[in-house]
């Protein structure tokens, strides 16, 4: 198996059993309340995004290819100092000027990998859409914003 085929491989892997590991019996709860576990979501998503930061400036190489570090200064300086984009004058979901596919289909699917991954480690409802909320905001002004300024619509 390639490199990649692995890599795809482990997003779409089902979590490991934790009813079986932690006793828990045909629906039967576990004794032990266990604290969510931060490891596993936040490395996925740092893979997710970093996978996808790759492959953004293989099909958009202007901007997101670009590898000047003083281009890259002047980026996150722009995304640190202005608000983000949004242009009420264009259409409903491109209002930032990215297609509305991108805007809906792509950050929904990154928002839900990121929210149900949480949850899938123990994380609660609002723990999960926090966790999922700080991964847009990572995204926004960690990974993307040395090529462009972050949208307020996708945060």
């Amino acid at each position: 198996m390639g490199p990649m085929a692995l890599l795809v491989s482990g997003f779409l892997a089902q979590p490991v059993g934790l009813a079986e590991e932690h006793g828990e019996v045909a629906g039967q709860e576990a004794s032990v309340d266990m604290p969510p576990s931060w490891t596993p979501p936040t490395v996925h998503v740092l893979t997710m995004l970093t996978v996808v930061r790759g492959a953004e400036a293989v099909l958009w190489p202007e901007p997101f290819a670009e590898t000047d570090p003083k281009v890259w200064a002047t980026h996150y300086e722009e995304a640190f100092t202005r608000p983000p984009v949004f242009d009420p004058d264009q259409r409903a979901f491109s209002w930032d000027g990215d297609r509305w596919q991108i805007n809906v289909i792509g950050h929904g699917l990154m928002g839900s990998e990121a929210y149900l991954r949480a949850r899938q480690c123990r994380f609660g409802w609002a723990g999960a859409f926090a966790f999922a909320a700080g991964s847009a905001a990572v995204w926004e002004y960690g990974f993307e914003a040395n090529g462009v300024r972050p949208s307020a619509q996708d945060l």
